[in-house]
């Protein structure tokens, strides 16, 4: 068992030496002075983005439909339907979008058109929450920047 802990010493020692050797003989020098082009003959660009706040409310809206009753041929049948529909705010104007490529259009754009825009996702507390998910969805599709804004009705 000795002689084997020997022999690594040894190697770990030489190995050591090798490693103090490289970092003796190289060239190590800090190089923190970057040259730049130069700014002669021109003029600096000054350039205002305009961020556009875009507000996305999402709210709920029931349909209710009647049909007769298959089974008895002779009752209505009623079923609610829930469906969501987007309440834009942007610039001034209002938008009210019910249909999901409709706001996948209006976004593009939208960012096509501003320099920037932000959306303001307000989801109702009554919204469905697939709604939302899908306008996030579409934000990340066009890197557009979302915030969240939640307010209940009673608040505002």
């Amino acid at each position: 068992m000795r002689q084997g802990s020997g022999i690594i010493v040894r190697l770990i020692d030489v190995v050591m030496n090798l490693l103090f050797g490289f970092l003796m003989i190289s060239d190590i020098v800090h190089k923190t002075e970057i040259k730049l082009p130069s700014q002669a003959g021109r003029t600096p660009v000054v350039t205002e983005k305009r961020v556009v706040p875009i507000e996305v409310e999402i709210l709920r809206k029931d349909t209710t439909i009647a049909g007769i009753d298959p089974m008895t041929e002779s009752s209505l049948q009623i079923k609610s339907q829930l469906y969501g529909y987007y309440l834009l705010r942007e610039d001034e104007k209002l938008y009210r979008i019910r249909m999901l490529d409709k706001l996948d259009d209006h976004l593009f754009t939208a960012k096509a058109s501003y320099d920037s825009i932000n959306v303001i996702i307000n989801p109702d507390a009554e919204s469905i929450v697939q709604s939302t998910i899908n306008l996030v969805d579409l934000c990340r599709k066009y890197r557009i920047e979302k915030r969240f804004r939640f307010i209940e009705r009673g608040e505002e």
